[in-house]
């Protein structure tokens, strides 16, 4: 909560200044109109008196006052908004460390039913793990982090690099906001460096080639030349047949040109963002032993600096839209062929960065998602970095939560799995929260294998494949009932648990064959889990049947747990505790009677 007051504290402090900068842009705005209503006044009283020397200064003073004060109120209005971009990022974290998902940007997530847990553990989504972390400003970055969470096969080199930049991360938290500041004040839309690189790679084979611009500028020079010659009277009217070959040539090609123009305004905002970043990137004062500083030397060691071509680039697109204007753009090129000189240095520019560009976003792009993953720590302090280590239990944890779970209603359990192979059996009643612990288990691990924090006081695990069979709809576009979509889940999990792979797979089942009949999914049920039980993997599986805790007794490798409920004031009331052995009571029964129902 130290983290929330601190924001909070941060946001009263720019809504002063916002409150201060305001007052002053309407003291400004009153302030020009009088300069206007004083300036009027005195040339009108100057002319009055026959005075056009003294109107004419008045005139010139008054300009130049309302000049100075137009520059400064420009300013101040600069400053407001940089005040309500800072305001917006501020809450916007606040939000994020209450859960407070009205205030969380939502972005057109891509659903993919098929994997094997983005849906069942909240991985993606409108209520999402990825979308409480994501405050990327780059459809590239905000894609990377959800390739991160939802890995399906854990590279321990990438995670263990991971870790350490996250963690050199956290306490940077001026320049994670700095680095959402550099794009946002630019535009509040998501960058898509896709669109990008795609004109990036484009070749435009129509104004390829020197000859061209060459033999254009040359007849241009003759144009002049000749010109200048008739004005002395020296040669009759030449010039009007080299002018009328040079503007032939000159439309041979002006919708190539035209084509060029409105695909480098189109991309105007995109190339500012990236210039922003960039250079903010470039320049900004990391230690020079740190391992950020080391992931930027693309950026920062490269033979062309973003700080130099990419100004560039952006003041060449300024004389393009400058060129734009129709009298200006025959003023120009009537001498010279300005439109295509100035495209052949752009074009000569954007081939100088066509092969640096993609390393430069790379860095960005993988800044940003690691940031976002630090901005999640520091926003959770009380969060750890898991210890991956293959010579300890296969996962043990102390004060497991759910990180989508609100603080104030969380709770958090110990929880332990020794072996590879053996199976946890968690029974209990209804809302009790045997899938919220599913859950909170695989989302963890997927936290865990991205690089980042998880929410637990101690998680220590190996290496591992994630398998989940907790949310299970039918499928009426493929004429899939409940049941048979459980079955081919669950056939997938066992294809999985049978594939050669130096990682064990980890899974998770909530309700075994609920959607069937109670004998055969009685026998379905154990059947599986015998089936499961010793193989090259482990998992937590939940269900309602207490019969199936008998198991124990008859498998060293499956041990049960439950979640279990006491009555207080005729009212059932659950603690949410993990504890160990089958569990004592129901409640079935208990919630019918109480909604009314005939038991």
């Amino acid at each position: 909560m130290d983290k929330i007051r601190q924001l909070k504290r941060n946001i009263k402090r720019l809504e002063n200044q916002l409150k201060k900068s305001n007052h002053k842009s309407n003291t400004l705005s009153w302030i020009r109109l009088a300069i206007i209503i004083a300036g009027l006044i005195v040339t009108v009283l100057a002319l009055f008196f026959s005075n056009e020397i003294l109107s004419g200064v008045a005139v010139f003073i008054f300009l130049v006052v309302f000049t100075v004060a137009s520059y400064f109120h420009k300013k101040i209005k600069q400053s407001i908004q940089r005040y309500k971009l800072w305001i917006s990022i501020k809450t916007e974290h606040c939000n994020r460390a209450t859960l407070n998902w009205s205030g969380i940007p939502s972005k057109n997530y891509a659903v993919n039913t098929h994997h094997p847990f983005a849906l069942d553990l909240d991985i993606i989504g409108e209520y999402s793990l990825h979308r409480l972390i994501d405050n990327t400003t780059s459809k590239n970055a905000s894609n990377r982090l959800q390739d991160w969470l939802l890995q399906q096969t854990p590279d321990p080199q990438l995670i263990f690099k991971r870790q350490k930049l996250i963690s050199e991360l956290i306490p940077l938290y001026r320049f994670r906001d700095k680095l959402s500041f550099q794009s946002k004040k630019v535009s509040e839309q998501e960058f898509d460096g896709d669109k990008f690189i795609t004109w990036l790679k484009r070749v435009n084979k129509n104004i390829q080639g020197g000859w061209f611009l060459f033999s254009l500028t040359g007849l241009a020079l003759v144009n002049i030349i000749l010109f200048i010659l008739y004005s002395l009277d020296l040669i009759p009217s030449y010039y009007t047949i080299s002018f009328t070959i040079y503007v032939l040539l000159f439309i041979l090609k002006i919708k190539y040109i035209g084509g060029i123009f409105w695909e480098a305004i189109d991309l105007n905002d995109e190339i500012h963002k990236i210039s922003h970043n960039l250079l903010f990137l470039e320049k900004y004062p990391f230690s020079k032993n740190g391992l950020i500083a080391e992931l930027l030397n693309p950026i920062r060691k490269s033979t062309y600096k973003p700080s130099v071509i990419l100004k560039r680039l952006l003041l060449l697109i300024s004389l393009l839209g400058f060129s734009s204007n129709i009298i200006i753009k025959i003023l120009l090129n009537v001498v010279l062929p300005f439109d295509y000189i100035l495209i052949r240095i752009f074009l000569n520019n954007k081939e100088k960065i066509k092969k640096q560009i993609p390393a430069w976003l790379d860095c960005w792009y993988e800044l940003e998602s690691l940031s976002a993953m630090a901005n999640f720590a520091w926003l959770n302090p009380e969060y750890v970095f898991p210890e991956f280590n293959t010579k300890k239990s296969f996962m043990n944890s102390r004060q497991l939560g759910h990180p989508l779970i609100k603080k104030d209603a969380k709770k958090t359990n110990d929880f332990q799995l020794d072996k590879i192979g053996h199976i946890i059996l968690i029974t209990g009643s209804n809302m009790s929260g045997k899938s919220t612990f599913l859950r909170t288990i695989g989302i963890n691990l997927c936290l865990a294998q991205a690089g980042g924090v998880v929410d637990a006081q101690e998680l220590t695990l190996q290496f591992m494949r994630i398998f989940t069979c907790i949310k299970i709809d039918d499928n009426l576009a493929e004429g899939l009932s409940y049941f048979y979509a459980e079955v081919k889940r669950l056939k997938q999990m066992l294809i999985e648990l049978a594939t050669v792979n130096e990682y064990p797979l980890f899974y998770l089942i909530d309700e075994i064959y609920k959607g069937t009949n109670n004998q055969e999914r009685l026998a379905g049920s154990r059947a599986l889990i015998k089936s499961l039980s010793n193989k090259f993997g482990s998992g937590v599986i939940s269900t309602h049947d207490l019969e199936l805790t008998s198991l124990e007794s008859e498998l060293k490798s499956v041990q049960n747990f439950h979640f279990q409920e006491h009555i207080e004031n005729r009212k059932m009331v659950f603690d949410f505790k993990l504890r160990q052995g089958p569990c004592p009571t129901t409640n079935a029964l208990v919630i019918m009677k109480n909604e009314g129902l005939p038991t």
